[in-house]
């Protein structure tokens, strides 16, 4: 039987680098008038971070 293996790896360093850079790039955007480019990043990093969370509040439960 193959080894299952997740999608994504899981939430760790790497997931809150990702949510940091995506989060710099939306206010970068936002400085320089690309705001709907902004709002797309936005969306992207709030993603990332109901990942990251995701996993911790389980275990709270």
């Amino acid at each position: 039987m193959p080894i299952q293996r997740s999608i994504i790896p899981p939430a760790g360093p790497a997931w809150t680098g990702s949510l940091m850079g995506t989060s710099i790039i939306s206010t970068l955007l936002k400085i320089h008038g690309v705001a709907s480019a902004a709002v797309f990043f936005a969306v992207i990093a709030t993603g990332i971070l109901a990942v990251t969370l995701y996993k911790p509040l389980l275990a709270l439960f």
